[in-house]
């Protein structure tokens, strides 16, 4: 803790110019004599306590009142404030001896005494424990200050590990899948699964690259989504059609690495009907001070009556923008008039003019 000495000790300064100033000034409005050899030793008096105020500091630092040593720590600060009372009175006593013996200055110990017994003790420990107590408030809010910047560290480290660990688990979630895919065409069509591995090259080094950081350009987004769109197209061909309308000027935006490609997966996975072509947009607009994202596709929807349960790739989602953007995000998963799904992403609309406009670059 870094206390409040020096001011303090300026303090008490201040205050025994003050007390004493009181007392001249009430004289001179009655029409008195000042006793100016009084005033003065009054004022020195009452500096001598500003001596102690180092050793108040020492002593709240070293013996704080806090916690289950209330009762110990009490009786040892009584102490300490009658010692530096009494030490105070026995300096002030000594330097008036002097006095008398070098000028002559008139001085009775005994009356002293007395004065200290009748009041003067009793004002030395209420400013004793003014002064311990103001100590005290600066040592718990520096102990505050430190709790809150050690609970802000340790919530910013979750997060940051959390985010980590929702990072990883999308590269092995996305590269299964499309593994899987070219196991199952790897008999029937060799010259297909030979451009997917071509384009899943390309793929993983731009996802790899996108996975070191939580947050990308929007247009070195959409590069990943489409190319694994375009792994997608290998593999469904003419069933499968993918559309991208994006507002001018929000490319530069900034959007969580491999936001868009898992929910793009989701709609290809869970809408696609083998029967029929399946459509998916992808959309980027501005909305006042938002960006909103959305992936929409014409398949399946939801089953009639069956619960709603949220995949790997909806859910991490989920949970990446509310550790990245707290209550400044939101994301709607609801079925459209006609026919399938739309998944709507909203989330504050930042630039990035200085990043890369490619993780891959």
């Amino acid at each position: 803790m870094k206390s409040p000495t020096r001011p303090l000790v300026l303090a008490v300064l201040a205050i025994g110019v003050l007390f004493t100033g009181i007392g001249v000034l009430d004289l001179l409005r009655r029409g008195q004599v000042v006793p100016w050899r009084s005033a003065a030793w009054q004022l020195v008096g009452n500096w001598l306590f500003a001596a102690f105020v180092p050793a108040i500091a020492w002593l709240t630092r070293r013996y704080p009142v806090e916690g289950g040593r209330r009762l110990s720590r009490l009786p040892l600060h009584a102490l300490a404030a009658v010692v530096m009372s009494v030490t105070g009175t026995a300096i002030y006593a000594l330097l008036r001896l002097a006095a008398q013996a070098l000028w002559g200055e008139p001085f009775r110990p005994s009356a002293l005494v007395t004065g200290y017994l009748r009041g003067s003790l009793v004002l030395d420990l209420t400013v004793y424990m003014a002064l311990s107590g103001a100590f005290h408030a600066a040592l718990f809010y520096d102990s505050f200050l430190h709790q809150r910047l050690a609970a802000s560290l340790l919530e910013v480290e979750l997060a940051s590990s959390r985010l980590r660990f929702l990072r990883a688990q999308l590269n092995p979630h996305f590269l299964f899948n499309v593994l899987n895919t070219a196991a199952s065409l790897v008999y029937e069509e060799p010259r297909t699964v030979d451009r997917l591995m071509g384009r899943l090259s390309v793929f993983l080094r731009l996802v790899l690259g996108a996975s070191e950081t939580d947050e990308v350009r929007l247009d070195a987004e959409l590069e990943i989504t489409r190319l694994y769109v375009e792994l997608q197209r290998l593999r469904f061909g003419e069933k499968l059609e993918v559309a991208f309308e994006l507002d001018d000027g929000v490319g530069s935006a900034a959007v969580p690495s491999l936001v868009l490609q898992p929910l793009v997966e989701n709609a290809i996975v869970h809408g696609r009907d083998p029967g029929r072509t399946l459509q998916v947009c992808v959309r980027a607009r501005r909305e006042g001070t938002d960006l909103v994202l959305e992936v929409e596709d014409d398949g399946r929807g939801l089953t009639p009556g069956a619960p709603l349960v949220e995949g790997v790739g909806l859910a991490n989602t989920r949970a990446r923008l509310r550790l990245l953007y707290r209550d400044l995000q939101r994301v709607d998963l609801e079925e459209r008039a006609d026919a399938g799904l739309r998944v709507r992403l909203r989330i504050p609309l930042l630039p990035t003019s200085n990043w890369g406009a490619s993780p891959g670059s």
